[in-house]
Formats: structure tokens, sequence, C-alpha cells
């Protein structure tokens, strides 16, 4: 008996996510994938529906430094579960997408390096293949997951052109052009965290280059620019936390910049105007309706906002501002998920 089989064997009640108790299979018309979202902190499962429902939703710590074969075997198990939990028959499942940092390639279903997992050439596409034998399984890079799942039942309902921007540990995105997910040639478009904005003294990035957007415009960095104000000997709120804390991340500094500590208003200053630099950057390449984010730092959104629009304001094409709309994302820590399964339904 395949992992599928042996999870559609058993006898599950399967809840809806709004806790209806209508086993998730039953609504005629509908069809169902898996959505895996593998993050950097956690694996997240779900069945999602081509309307919009999720069912059978699981998640569980990313096994960062075990043998990736530890991982997939969870990732599996967290999969069939969710097939069980929602109720779904084998002949409703149209595929299994998981969302996954990369690089990666989405022909062959290979994560060719995942550094925030220590995972290097790791077959993760062939592996749920073979444990879901007959269901179409693809691999694709998240922030290209996640731009599908809010064009599909988030933010983005009802467009044909929007780029999503993730702002989180990193800065990521993904384009859809004309209703179609846009991945480029080799499956790297969407990179604007890679955006030099700051060339001259920039901070080096992750990627080894310097003063990309993502090493001023991030969490991280947010997080980065606060201890540097602290170990440098300055004072106010920011110093306050991390001396009650132990650290400060960019949660705190919003925190901060709320309470009014010019320190923390700053920091978030000059990380939300590169992020509204780059974005305007977008705005003139490639003309979208709306752009929209998300990501952890978008709960501090009443303190980007300002800064987002006055810089695609001053720094877009003449005619362009007062089309782009700046939206915040609507699916939350779904939205990888909702994107997965978004590549089947």
């Amino acid at each position: 008996m395949t992992a599928l089989e042996g999870a559609c064997a058993r006898e599950c009640e399967g809840l809806l996510r709004e806790g209806s108790g209508e086993r998730a299979g039953e609504r005629a018309g509908e069809r169902w994938a898996i959505g895996v979202d593998l993050g950097g902190t956690k694996v997240a499962v779900a069945a999602v529906s081509s309307a919009g429902r999720l069912a059978g939703r699981n998640e569980t710590r990313t096994l960062k430094g075990v043998p990736p074969e530890e991982s997939l075997a969870a990732m599996v198990q967290l999969a069939e579960q969710a097939v069980c939990d929602a109720g779904i028959e084998r002949t409703a499942i149209s595929g299994v997408g998981v969302g996954a940092p990369g690089p990666l390639n989405s022909a062959t279903g290979i994560i060719h390096f995942a550094p925030n997992l220590g995972w290097e050439n790791v077959a993760i596409g062939p592996y749920f293949a073979r444990n879901f034998p007959g269901i179409p399984v693809k691999l694709e890079n998240d922030a290209n997951a996640a731009a599908l799942g809010e064009y599909r039942f988030g933010a983005g309902r009802g467009l044909r052109h929007m780029v999503y921007i993730t702002v989180s540990t990193g800065v990521g995105g993904g384009l859809i052009l004309d209703g179609k997910l846009y991945t480029g040639a080799s499956g790297g478009a969407g990179e604007i965290g890679h955006i030099p904005v700051q060339r001259e003294g920039g901070p080096r990035c992750g990627c080894g280059h310097y003063g990309c957007l993502e090493a001023v415009s991030s969490g991280t960095a947010i997080a980065r620019m606060a201890r540097e104000h602290v170990a440098s000997g300055g004072g106010g709120l920011l110093a306050e936390m991390a001396q009650a804390q132990g650290r400060v991340g960019a949660a705190a500094v919003g925190a901060a910049a709320r309470q009014g500590d010019p320190a923390a208003s700053a920091i978030l200053k000059t990380a939300f105007t590169y992020l509204g630099g780059a974005m305007a950057t977008v705005v003139n390449l490639l003309n979208p309706e709306a752009i929209i984010v998300g990501g952890g730092v978008s709960a501090l959104w009443d303190l980007m906002l300002p800064y987002l629009q006055h810089e695609i304001d001053s720094g877009s094409v003449a005619g362009f501002q007062n089309k782009v709309q700046i939206r915040r994302a609507e699916l939350g820590r779904d939205t990888g998920i909702y994107g997965a399964g978004a590549l089947f339904v």
C-alpha cells in the first residue's frame, strides 16, 4: 500500500478551517491539491481547494541540521495526515505542490542550495513522487508560490499584473504577468531582494554581494541596525529593550518607533525608503496594477506604507504612480500553503 493509499484508508472525519464539520471532499465540483510550505523554521501542509478552502492543516518545526531524508520523511507524513484529516478521496487530488527556498530547479524537483536548511542538491520532487505515485508533483520557489497564492486567493484577486514582495528574514518576490506566474529563463525571476540599492559602503548580503535590498530592508537588516546602534553606545528605548530582552528584533524596533524613539524611527526610515525605491524601479520596469507586500515585517504596515508610497510617487515614471496600488498581503502565515496548492487548482 502506498503512503497516500494508506492515508486515505484511515477513517478520518476532516474538519474544515471554518469548523463547519463538513467533510472536505463533499462539495461537488471542487478540485483539491496538497500544498506544502517548506520554510527555514517550519513545514506547514494542508489540502487546498479550488474555492480557496484549507483543510487538514498540520505543521512541524523544520528539522534543520538532520539528514534531509529525515525532513523529507516528516514532510510526507504531514501530507499523509493532511489527506487523512481532510477526508479527501484519491481521485480528487490534482497534485502535490511544494514551495521551498532555493536556488532550485522546478523541472527536476531538486533544491540545489538552501543555506537556512543546510541542504544541497536534495531531490525533494522525486521523493514526493515516489510516495504519491500517479499524482503530479511540482516544486516551486517559495516566493513565487506565495505570489501565486495571493493572486489566486488573497490580495491579488481580480488582477492580471502584480508583484508580490515578502519582507521577512530576507526579501523575496514573485511576478504575476498577464495572469501567469513568470519565473524567467531559469526560474530566477522576481529576486527583488538582490537588487543593489547601496553599492558604496553597503552591508554584505547573504548572497555575497554588497548593498542588496535584502541587506538593508529585511527584518534581519532592521535587527542588525538596532544592534549596531546599541553597540555604538546609543541610548533610548532600543538600548533599554536590548538590556531587558538580550536582543532587539524588527518587531521591537517597530514598537520603539511607535513610542517615538528617534533611533528606531531612523532605522525604519532607512529600511523602508530603500524598499520603496526598489519598488519604484519595479513599477517602471513592469508597470503592474499592484504591489502586494507580505512577510513578517509587513506587521509594521502603518509605519512602512508612507515611505513606500512616497518613493513610488517620486521615483516612478509620470503617470504610473496613480495606477499602482500598494496592498498588504491577506493570507498571513498560510500564504505559502495556498500558493503551493495553487500550482494545481
